[in-house]
Order: C-alpha cells, then structure tokens, then sequence
C-alpha cells in the first residue's frame, strides 16, 4: 500500500526533526536494519570471547591441581567469565569502542541542549495528528 503525498511529506518533517534532535540515532537508522558494519568490534569481541573461555577452563583444571591455593584457580576462573561477558558485550555493540564526536557518550549533548524545541515537536505532532483524524 503505497503512502499518499500528504503522509509522505509528514516522514520527510519527521526525518528531519529526527536529523536535528538526535544525529546519531539517525545515522544509525539511516544505516539500515543490521546497522553499519564493525568488523573489528566483532573480531575483538570473538577474540576476549575466545580467551574468556580458554582462562575459564585453565582456571577449571588448575583449581584441584593447586591444592592449598585453590583460590587462585577460582580467581582465574572468574577472570576468565568476566572476559566472555565483555567480549559478547562488544559483539553485539553494546560496549562500544568509539565515543561520539559531538559529545563523551551517545545522545548526551543533544538531549541537554534543546528541551524545549523536542516539546514544540512533539505538540506539532499531536496537532497535526488530530488534523489528520478530523479531516478523515
């Protein structure tokens, strides 16, 4: 079902507050469904993945070797989990390896800055919401 030229235009604003608002998240969605590709945060995500695994089972196999320090053996273990946790992180993009180069973190500059325009946004929206509901 093809958009009529009234709806198509209310995207087009839509897409532009968003590209005013919120930069970033824009790009991203703009990048497509998978997003832009990051072979090396993948790449380094399977690499503390794999070493996270290879120092779980050392710590594994040390603990009943190293009888009176089988503490250690357990520390290596944990060390060892919390590397698999952080690589899976770093996969799926949820620690991400580069900061934004408008502020430190994602969204946190634009959000502070304009308060009131993503107000008037929002109200524009609405308004143009029960026009469209009124005229149908």
């Amino acid at each position: 079902m093809a958009l009529s030229d009234y709806e198509l235009q209310v995207l087009a604003q839509m897409e532009e507050h968003l590209s005013d608002e919120d930069p970033h998240l824009a790009g991203r969605m703009r990048s497509g469904p998978g997003g832009r590709s990051r072979p090396r945060q993948v790449a380094l995500g399977v690499i503390l993945l794999l070493l996270g695994v290879c120092t779980l089972l050392t710590g594994l196999f040390l603990t009943p070797q190293l009888g009176s320090l089988q503490l250690v053996g357990s520390a290596v273990g944990v060390v060892g989990f919390i590397l698999m946790v952080i690589g899976m992180l770093t996969i799926f993009g949820i620690i991400m390896t580069k900061k934004s180069p408008t502020s430190g973190a994602y969204g946190a500059k634009t959000a502070k800055s304009r308060p009131s325009q993503k107000a008037s946004f929002m109200q524009r929206q609405e308004d143009k919401w029960d026009r469209r509901r009124t005229e149908h």
